[in-house]
């Protein structure tokens, strides 16, 4: 609640304060001595830990936050983030599935977890995911020129031209 977005400004501020004056090293010691599972205090020091470069130690923080808090959706995305820039994507796939349970609504989760799906050479599972957010977005004409988009990048020529017409303004009209 209201306690909570108080304490993240709190570590927010605290945070500019010591990066102000080149401290962060000291700021990360006095959150490790301190006790306790504040997810706010174990964000804070989850990014420092990135920031500074020490990306497995910013890796568990961040499972521990979610851990005790699965809907702290800001911290699951810098988690992702970390395990696809450590090359560490069948991790990152489970957490962009979780990112995807926490918020159904926002379809940029999707279209990231299909990026990865086809780096890691899973094409027919990134397209199923596709097919599926189309079905869901009938009405969301910037979802679709996404989809479109996403599937003319995946030479996907058809599919692009199917979604580009179902979304255009006289599609929409004809409804």
């Amino acid at each position: 609640g209201g306690a909570t977005g108080v304490r993240a400004e709190i570590y927010a501020l605290l945070g500019e304060a010591y990066r102000a004056e080149g401290q962060l090293g000291e700021l990360v010691k006095i959150l490790e001595a301190e006790t306790g599972q504040d997810t706010q205090r174990l964000a804070l020091l989850g990014g420092l830990y990135e920031e500074t470069g020490a990306v497995d130690k910013a890796i568990a923080t961040y499972r521990k936050v979610l851990a005790a808090d699965s809907r702290a959706i800001d911290v699951r995305i810098r988690l992702v983030h970390l395990l696809q820039t450590a090359g560490a994507l069948d991790e990152a796939v489970k957490e962009y599935e979780a990112l995807i349970k926490a918020a159904p609504s926002n379809p940029d989760f999707v279209f990231e977890l299909s990026e990865t799906l086809v780096a890691r050479d899973e094409r027919d599972k990134a397209l199923k995911l596709l097919t599926d957010l189309e079905a869901r977005a009938q009405g969301e004409p910037e979802t679709l020129a996404a989809i479109a988009d996403f599937y003319e990048r995946s030479e996907e020529k058809a599919k692009a031209m199917k979604v580009s017409v179902s979304g255009s303004p006289c599609a929409r009209a004809s409804r």
